[in-house]
């Protein structure tokens, strides 16, 4: 008898009002995505109490780094796409650290396993 192990899938689908997009969570990309979501957090970090003409030149560096982000994580295009529908860095930006958060959330429920306990406990 043979032992028949189904693999999961290291995509994760992700819809964004009406675009879908997919995050791939494997070693690889699971790094990548994570410094992407690092960098943003620094970027927020230093806007968030300017004022002004500074504040006009990082919002447009966020814009930069949001735009590196989503690409990143979505695939070249998410962020035009995405940025058509809600030209706002700040809504930009929320979008993405929400994105972020799923995307943690899926990729925890991928690695909690019933099974894994199961033995653990024998």
């Amino acid at each position: 008898m043979a032992i028949k192990i189904s693999l999961q899938s290291t995509i994760i689908p992700v819809e964004i009002g009406d675009l879908k997009f997919e995050v791939n969570i494997d070693d690889k990309n699971n790094k990548k995505n994570l410094e992407l979501g690092e960098k943003m957090r620094a970027e927020i970090d230093k806007i968030e109490n300017l004022e002004g003409e500074k504040a006009e030149k990082a919002e447009k560096a966020t814009l930069k780094v949001i735009k590196e982000s989503f690409d990143g994580l979505l695939g070249a295009g998410a962020f035009d796409q995405i940025y058509g529908l809600l030209p706002s860095v700040t809504l930009m930006a929320d979008v993405f650290l929400e994105l972020m958060i799923g995307v943690q959330e899926e990729t925890a429920k991928k690695f909690k396993n019933d099974k894994f306990n199961k033995y653990l406990d024998e």
